[in-house]
């Protein structure tokens, strides 16, 4: 009786169900099935205040309409980043029309008329980043001037501040700079793809189809020449990071919790090696942190984070077979692996430093499994 009895409550919900198709739209791009994200925090932070499309008026008093994305920033709370307009390049990749707002005097300023990548604000609050035309360019939020970091990128040949198509598909990740934690210096790529062999393909639309060119090198062919700068903001001094060139990836850069200290991430092509150097901000002069090797393959995550009291580092690594959490020192004394186990961790949630504990995922007690610790 009661097997029938749910049978037919649920006849309505399956009619409801079938009266509404289920669409490519709602799984890849309205996100109707999509989990709703919980983020792990540990500070009694504020909702970010909301900002009405009528207060967003330009230069003519029109209003600019409703923000297609919206930057915040703790460094300086009035004043907000907006994007207008993205236009998508590659699969992570997009520019915009990008505007300031300062919430205080409700005054919207666009930053430059062409269309811009990866706006940020300083740490200090007093400067935006952006990647204009394969250039890095620098905002003075004060005096509403802007100064060019780099002047010869070009494209198809030179890019600064952004990736090239290589390490935006193997990398995921497309803005190639940071600031440092004070946001004295700006930390970024420069990609020379001059000899990069170039790849064409016709883009149809309804009137007339064109070709699209750019450097994709195929397997064996030659990469990127990658290097890193670092940029002294009140000097204008800029110097060139010191490793090993050759056929290689730079897969990431993070900062210390220490202003002057960047960590290049350093690997072999067949991406079996994996070298940590300590950057030294202003010289440029780098010494190894920390190595890993494996016979097949090392995953890049971001995993990799910097204890605020700047003794240690946290990081995840496959190099005991299964994927754990492992606690090293800077000066190199202490190393400490933190979960163990016949099982994968698959995201570090969050990190208390105050009581001591990490919270991660683990796929466990079956793979498929998912259980927070």
């Amino acid at each position: 009786m009661r097997k029938r009895f749910l049978f037919f409550f649920l006849l309505p919900v399956f009619a409801i169900a079938q009266t509404k198709e289920i669409t490519l739209e709602d799984i890849y791009k309205k996100g109707t099935f999509r989990g709703e994200f919980v983020p792990s925090s540990f500070d009694a932070s504020k909702k970010d205040p909301e900002i009405k499309p009528d207060d967003l008026l330009d230069e003519s008093g029109k209003s600019i309409g409703q923000p297609d994305d919206i930057i915040y920033s703790k460094s300086n709370p009035n004043i907000v980043i907006i994007r207008k307009n993205i236009e998508q390049i590659y699969r992570h990749s997009s520019k915009a029309t990008v505007y300031m707002y300062d919430m205080a005097a409700k005054k919207l300023t666009k930053l430059d008329n062409e269309k811009l990548m990866h706006p940020t604000l300083s740490p200090d609050g007093r400067r935006i980043a952006y990647v204009k035309n394969n250039n890095l360019v620098l905002y003075e939020i004060a005096t509403k001037s802007a100064r060019a970091i780099t002047t010869d990128g070009k494209w198809n040949e030179v890019i600064n501040g952004n990736c090239d198509w290589v390490y935006e598909e193997e990398f995921s990740f497309t803005q190639a700079y940071q600031w440092s934690p004070q946001g004295n210096y700006i930390a970024y790529y420069r990609f020379d793809e001059s000899k990069v062999k170039e790849y064409q393909f016709t883009q149809f639309d309804n009137s007339y189809n064109k070709q699209y060119t750019y450097k994709y090198p195929k397997a064996g062919e030659a990469n990127s020449v990658v290097d890193i700068h670092i940029y002294d903001i009140a000097s204008n001094r800029d110097v060139k990071a010191d490793f090993e060139q050759g056929d290689i990836y730079i897969p990431r850069i993070k900062w210390t919790q220490d202003d002057n200290s960047l960590v290049v991430f350093w690997m072999n092509r067949h991406q079996n090696e994996l070298k940590l150097l300590l950057t030294n901000a202003k010289s440029g002069d780098s010494k190894p942190l920390y190595q890993e090797k494996n016979k097949y393959y090392i995953d890049i995550n971001d995993d990799w984070q910097f204890t605020k009291d700047g003794k240690s580092y946290l990081f995840t690594s496959e190099k005991n077979g299964f994927n754990h959490i492992y606690m090293n020192s800077l000066d190199g004394k202490i190393q400490t692996q933190i979960s163990k186990g016949n099982y994968e961790v698959t995201e570090i949630n969050g990190v208390d430093e105050v009581n001591k504990r990490v919270f991660y995922t683990m796929a466990y007690p079956r793979p498929m499994d998912r259980n927070f610790l």
